[in-house]
């Protein structure tokens, strides 16, 4: 009989809400992530070690533009980023969810 934490693991961790995100003990588990509405001016520096996120909600923050990092999420499928301060956003960034 397999625990809780095994099945977790199993299918990745998902997060909602940024003090949850800042307490995960390994965040390079998470698929998903919610940071909708947590008044993000930047990417926390945390978010770099999360290389299995699938999902990853960023609307509604403050965000004016976005590293070309973002395009190292390889396994992105669902990059949410409306109703933010963006004037454009890194080629690299559209072409990795292309």
């Amino acid at each position: 009989m397999s625990s809780e934490s095994d099945e977790e693991s199993k299918r990745g961790i998902r997060v909602l809400g940024l003090k949850d995100f800042q307490s995960v003990p390994d965040p390079s588990l998470l698929v998903a992530l919610d940071l909708n509405d947590c008044g993000l001016g930047s990417l926390p520096a945390e978010l770099w070690v999360c290389v299995n996120l699938q999902e990853l909600n960023l609307s509604c923050n403050k965000l004016s533009s976005l590293p070309i990092e973002v395009g190292n999420w390889t396994s992105m499928t669902n990059l949410y980023l409306s109703i933010n301060e963006f004037t454009a956003l890194p080629i690299e960034v559209l072409e990795s969810y292309d």
